[in-house]
């Protein structure tokens, strides 16, 4: 796929992040709301959100943590972005869930397990309505980090490693 290019643009938005952190548990979010215009001296694309930026992103996590033992969770969400200059294609919003599990026993210094389950729910695309002249018509796109490289499906990850710890 061949990117389309803006002559200049325009990007404002604001940030925040929320943490919370004890030895124990954790908890966090963030959020972004970002305001992008692209400057066309070509009248249609002129003032139209620049394509491949989602408008609003959203992450969001909680950890726990005890006699070796941690779980945690996290998801992920973007607004819905424009797929081209003239705002007509668009990709809608989605939710990603992560989930980990690590167990470090106390009788092995330096091994941990590990157990990692990444898109949770296996969001893959979602359908969209396109403009057909006065009409439209419905059809599926995948969902996609970057232009043309859709999100990869459930993903399991199993690891067990070993670091040495020097003795004192």
């Amino acid at each position: 796929r061949v990117p389309e290019n803006i002559e200049g643009g325009r990007i404002r938005g604001i940030e925040g992040r929320f943490t919370l952190d004890h030895e124990v548990f954790g908890i966090w979010a963030g959020a972004a709301h970002i305001h992008t215009r692209s400057q066309s001296e070509v009248g249609r694309f002129d003032d139209k959100p620049i394509p491949h930026r989602p408008a609003i992103t959203v992450d969001a996590g909680a950890r726990l943590e005890a006699y070796g033992f941690r779980l945690s969770w996290s998801a992920a969400a973007a607004g819905a972005v424009n797929l081209d200059r003239g705002g007509v294609r668009r990709n809608p919003g989605r939710i990603i869930h992560d989930l980990a599990a690590r167990y470090a026993p106390s009788f092995a210094p330096g091994v941990t397990f590990s157990l990692q389950i990444e898109n949770i729910a296996n969001t893959l695309s979602a359908e969209v309505d396109l403009p057909n002249g006065p009409s439209s018509f419905t059809t599926t796109r995948p969902h996609a980090d970057f232009p043309g490289h859709p999100i990869p499906g459930r993903s399991t990850f199993i690891t067990v490693a070993y670091e040495h710890i020097p003795r004192r």
